[in-house]
């Protein structure tokens, strides 16, 4: 029995060994994958890349793991840009241009939302289709994307407002109005709008550079915050009861819920 014991606690030991040192070696080597992900996206998108940050990783069981390389344009740092490095130092795949046109999205309604309200955060997602994706280089704008696929792509827009609705529901409707329906008439296949609000016993302990962090920073240092309403406006969900038949702010009124499960 003791032979046994040991049998299997050396076979479980020579497991952990071959494990920890896979790892230690493919750290030890990673800047192979850092070349070898920079030299690819400066060759694909004619740019100058710097690399970030690269991890190895290896799903137990599996036979290889793969190398995650994140990168930047020194044009524009904001940007990233994640390629997939096998363990042979081969490009699997990378992922630039939809970052690229996220980076836009997120300027673009960043801008047209403070034309209609202030105080606020906001992280913009999209979906291209691959196939999509395929046809357009580094230079095509997401002006370019939209105007050249109308029905074809879904955009996620999520927003911390800071301000407590109470009392003013209507004026917040206002500008929601306007957001769903600046939205409703980009052409997309569909769009997901999630507005987050806060009571003012919360927001008086903020202050002025809270605001002024990143949605995702905002969301992370203050994460488990009391909402006291949300928005949530599901286009494909919504298409037939809710899109066609907006025509004043009154319309969305429905989907502006207190927490609190008080009527509006």
């Amino acid at each position: 029995m003791k032979g046994c014991l040991i049998t299997v606690g050396g076979v479980f030991l020579f497991f952990f060994i071959v494990i920890i040192g896979d790892y230690i070696y493919y750290d030890l080597v990673s800047f192979r994958a850092a070349n070898a992900a920079e030299k690819y996206l400066e060759k694909t998108y004619d740019e100058d890349f710097k690399v970030d940050e690269t991890e190895y990783s290896k799903i137990l069981g599996e036979k290889n793991g793969m190398y995650y390389v994140d990168a930047y344009p020194v044009k524009n740092p904001q940007i990233l840009a994640r390629v997939y490095v096998t363990e042979s130092i081969e490009i699997f795949s990378a992922e630039y241009l939809e970052n690229k046109w996220r980076f836009e999205l997120n300027e673009q309604l960043e801008s047209y939302i403070s034309s209609l309200t202030d105080s606020f955060s906001l992280r913009a997602n999209l979906s291209v289709p691959e196939e999509i994706e395929k046809r357009y280089e580094k230079e095509d704008s997401y002006e370019t994307l939209l105007k050249e696929n109308p029905n074809k792509l879904h955009n996620m827009l999520f927003l911390h407002v800071y301000r407590d609705p109470t009392n003013q529901t209507d004026q917040e409707l206002e500008w929601l109005y306007e957001l769903v329906t600046y939205l409703k008439e980009q052409n997309l296949e569909r769009f997901t709008v999630l507005v987050y609000f806060y009571p003012q016993t919360f927001l008086e302990t903020l202050s002025e550079e809270d605001k002024l962090i990143s949605y995702d920073d905002f969301s992370d240092k203050f994460k488990g915050a009391n909402v006291n309403y949300v928005f949530n406006f599901e286009s494909l969900l919504d298409k037939v009861q809710i899109i066609n038949s907006i025509e004043q702010p009154d319309g969305l009124r429905s989907l502006f819920k207190s927490t609190s499960g008080k009527n509006n």
